[in-house]
């Protein structure tokens, strides 16, 4: 067998294992498309959780002080959540974990 005779029977071998790969690749994207774009929308929807899970912590941490200690704290404050995750709570913007004194 001549060298050229070879060198043509390689390419032409390397070519259909190529395109049974893509093949396969594509088969394997078509079955897979639906988990494939379940990821995609958890990744768009990641930020709204992790906020929703700040919010959640922000208000169980403050919510859970005994109310013996003198501070007050209403779960119906006027302020959104997001002010008290930025480190500010609902009464004037101080800082996390200090309230108003209750008033008697």
């Amino acid at each position: 067998m001549e060298r050229k005779q070879m060198v043509w029977d390689v390419v032409e071998a390397l070519q259909r294992v190529h395109g049974r790969a893509e093949s396969a690749v594509q088969a394997w994207q078509v079955a897979h498309r639906h988990e494939i774009e379940r990821r995609r929308e958890q990744e768009r929807h990641r930020g709204l959780l992790r906020t929703v899970v700040r919010a959640w912590r922000e208000e169980a941490d403050v919510g859970g002080v005994p109310a013996q200690n003198g501070w007050r704290y209403s779960v119906a404050s006027s302020c959104p959540v997001g002010c008290r995750l930025d480190g500010r709570a609902a009464n004037g913007g101080h800082a996390r974990g200090q309230r108003e004194p209750r008033q008697s």
